[in-house]
């Protein structure tokens, strides 16, 4: 039997979570918080294979490699789109990401494409700088300067 007590305990412990930041199963935290420790992941590969019925439509393969930036620990995340049957001519990129191996804050962030496109986006804290070339018709490169300061987002 549910007892008012119970139910009032069950309350309680959710508004505690939802004052502490935690909705559900997600916890939200600052970046470079003490609640995260990104080195417990070691470094790894895994391929993604997207299917629509049986036909493979999209792969690509993730990589955790771990490494130091000027003697800082960090994660690099390589994501390198591969052809398919199916979509033989489509646009296929290497994404590289880079973090704080502890704090997981984001330090920088890459793109290339076989079609010409690329980006480079370095992130200090809400500092962001890059630049990027997109290809429009007829492989026209554009390419394009940002310096963004990035705002925290409102919390709920």
């Amino acid at each position: 039997m549910i007892t008012p007590a119970a139910v009032a305990l069950v309350v309680l412990s959710v508004v505690a979570s939802v004052a502490d930041g935690q909705r559900g199963d997600t916890i939200y935290t600052d970046v470079g918080s003490p609640a995260i420790d990104g080195r417990i992941f070691k470094p790894h590969a895994a391929r993604v294979r997207i299917y629509r019925g049986d036909s493979l439509v999209a792969q690509w393969l993730n990589e955790l490699r771990l490494g130091d930036s000027a003697g800082r620990p960090v994660m690099r995340w390589v994501t390198t789109g591969e052809a398919v049957p199916l979509t033989p001519n489509r646009v296929l990129s290497v994404l590289r990401q880079t973090y704080d191996a502890a704090t997981m804050a984001p330090l920088g962030y890459s793109s290339q494409a076989n079609n010409g496109a690329w980006s480079s986006l370095g992130i200090d804290g809400n500092r962001v700088r890059g630049k990027r070339c997109l290809v429009v018709q007829q492989r026209a490169l554009i390419s394009t300067d940002a310096h963004h300061r990035v705002r925290p987002k409102n919390r709920r």
